[in-house]
């Protein structure tokens, strides 16, 4: 995509706060989604209601990544993220999904720790 643009962009806000009736409204829940000339497309959802939810999934065509902790990752020495490149085999009639799941693990501190 080289740093391209989107050609549209549309976003909804599932819920909202106001500190009082005269101040503007704050988002704790949105969805966005971005579309690209190529046929591209991203999408995202951010809430500060969902419980436990601070995950990142980026999908293109050689694979999938997950990091399942990006906005406060969990406690620990080691920092994790999920690299999917499933094998989808075609014999005949016959498909089969083969899972190319690797979960990769950094040597880096989790938490606020200097140099993380």
């Amino acid at each position: 995509m080289r740093y391209s643009t989107p050609v549209q962009v549309t976003g909804r806000i599932h819920a909202e706060t106001r500190q009082s009736p005269d101040t503007p409204p704050v988002p704790l829940e949105f969805s966005g989604t971005l579309v690209f000339a190529s046929g591209t497309s991203a999408s995202f959802y951010c809430s500060f209601t969902t419980t436990n939810a601070p995950r990142a999934v980026v999908s293109g065509n050689q694979g999938l990544l997950q990091v399942s902790d990006f906005v406060l990752p969990f406690s620990g020495a080691q920092t994790h993220y999920n690299l999917t490149r499933s094998d989808f085999a075609i014999n005949g009639c016959r498909f089969e999904m083969h899972a190319g799941l690797q979960t990769e693990s950094l040597d880096e501190p989790s938490s606020n720790a200097p140099g993380s």
